[in-house]
């Protein structure tokens, strides 16, 4: 399941840094671990990203719906003032 806030993904991220660490401290002690090691530090940054870009990703898609909707309610109230501009008979004082 995927986190809906920083919050959660703050706590998924520690969660799976925990059982990294702890994975790695149980076969730390055999020799020549470390190479298998490295891959696993890998993928745990990978696992990591992916967790805190999601919710990176769903930030920014917000701002920019917001930014969006914000952008076609300019363009509506400028059409609407051009529409009432348009129409009008001249009666309006002229600056």
């Amino acid at each position: 399941m995927a986190a809906s806030n920083k919050r959660q993904a703050r706590e998924k991220a520690r969660s799976a840094i925990n059982k990294w660490a702890l994975g790695f401290a149980s076969v730390a002690w055999i020799p020549g671990s470390h190479y298998l090691m490295t891959g696993g530090d890998v993928t745990m940054v990978m696992q990591v990203g992916s967790i805190l870009m999601l919710i990176w990703i769903k930030l920014k898609l917000g701002q920019c719906l917001l930014q969006l909707l914000l952008h076609s309610l300019a363009v509506k109230l400028h059409t609407q003032s051009l529409i009432l501009f348009l129409s009008s008979d001249g009666q309006q004082n002229q600056w």
